[in-house]
């Protein structure tokens, strides 16, 4: 069952581990902190991608492409 609450959308299900909240106006900041928790649970706790994903509930391929863009965007920001 979802419920809109003004930008946030919150899915429930029977299960609270597949609990959704999405956050549609708010898309590239969501994306930006999944980018950032990912980079920094691989590079400080030594988390496979797996695991992460299964933490912030996408799927694993989405995770290492968030890894790879927040990589990019780090190295960019040092080279400038």
């Amino acid at each position: 069952m979802c419920q809109k609450d003004g930008w946030l959308v919150k899915c429930v299900g029977a299960d609270p581990m597949t609990t959704k909240v999405t956050l549609y106006s708010k898309r590239r900041k969501v994306s930006a902190a999944l980018a950032l928790i990912g980079l920094r649970s691989r590079d400080e706790l030594g988390l496979p991608p797996t695991e992460i994903a299964r933490h912030v509930a996408i799927n694993t391929s989405s995770i290492i492409r968030s890894i790879e863009r927040a990589e990019k965007s780090s190295a960019d920001a040092k080279h400038n």
